[in-house]
């Protein structure tokens, strides 16, 4: 991990299954949780990143946080997160280009977390090549935790995650494997 600033997008997963009980206390609090350990992390490894919050279900969908390195700020994003839709995965990663696009020039590295725990729209190799083409474009890495027995196309995802030229990650949960956060 490098010590440098970064710009990063935290995409919550809060369509309509993040109520299931199949992670601690239920996947969308999961996901707050890990979230918030996310941003300790990154904060700590260097108080210059940038964060920002994002939604994928299509009732309160987009960026609830821009990039800031008000940890306060993102706290009260999280907070403010409730369920409600289908998830929209493919728009997010698109949203979360153009949110990256407008980072602070001077942070060199962009990454996106996307956690997904429901049915999605990347269900065709096209569209995650075309997706990955972007993330090659805009050098932006883009990590995707899947969890929980829902996701489909696991397989698509995690070949995504291996076209983008900057490392990126693709990690696999079932249900009640593990405390979200602990991945």
């Amino acid at each position: 991990m490098t010590n440098e600033g970064q710009a990063i997008i935290i995409f919550i997963d809060n369509s309509e299954t993040s109520i299931n009980g199949d992670f601690y206390p239920n996947r969308l609090d999961a996901q707050k949780i890990a979230a918030e350990r996310l941003i300790q992390f990154f904060t700590r490894v260097n108080p210059k990143s940038q964060i920002g919050i994002g939604t994928l279900a299509e009732d309160s969908f987009g960026i609830v946080a821009s990039l800031t390195m008000n940890d306060m700020k993102l706290e009260t994003a999280i907070t403010n997160i409730n369920r409600g839709g289908v998830a929209h995965l493919v728009h997010a990663i698109r949203c979360g280009f153009l949110a990256l696009h407008h980072c602070d020039p001077e942070v060199p590295t962009k990454r996106m977390i996307v956690f997904v725990g429901s049915e999605h729209d990347i269900n065709d190799s096209k569209v995650s090549t075309q997706l990955a083409q972007a993330a090659n474009r805009e050098n932006v890495s883009v990590d995707i935790v899947a969890f929980g027995d829902e996701v489909n196309s696991k397989d698509i995802l995690e070949d995504f995650t291996n076209q983008i030229n900057v490392k990126s990650y693709f990690v696999s949960a079932k249900s009640n494997s593990a405390i979200l956060s602990d991945l």
